[in-house]
């Protein structure tokens, strides 16, 4: 499998002039193309902070990856969260980092 990181992207699709979720569309199709499956978009506060969540599922070994997307001042952040979707989802993971 292929390892996209967050620097990747900035590189591939411009980085700042995007916004959450044209930078998730991106990735989207980025991991469209390594055979990823993508799952529901949406959003969640973590701290005061709205993310752009995107859903992803590798079908060659079962495991979810989640990417929690934010831009601050001219960045794009990406946070991934890797599992197994059978042991947690992204509420009980979140709920692992406190108040949200």
């Amino acid at each position: 499998s292929i390892l996209i990181t967050a620097e990747n992207m900035a590189l591939t699709v411009g980085g700042t002039s995007y916004d959450e979720e044209a930078y998730a569309d991106a990735l989207a199709n980025q991991l469209l193309m390594v055979d990823f499956t993508i799952g529901e978009e949406s959003a969640v506060t973590i701290g005061k902070r709205d993310y752009h969540v995107l859903r992803t599922i590798d079908p060659e070994n079962g495991m979810s990856q989640d990417y929690l997307i934010t831009k601050i001042g001219s960045r794009m952040i990406s946070v991934v969260l890797t599992y197994s979707p059978e042991e947690n989802d992204l509420d009980s993971m979140l709920a692992m980092l406190g108040d949200v």
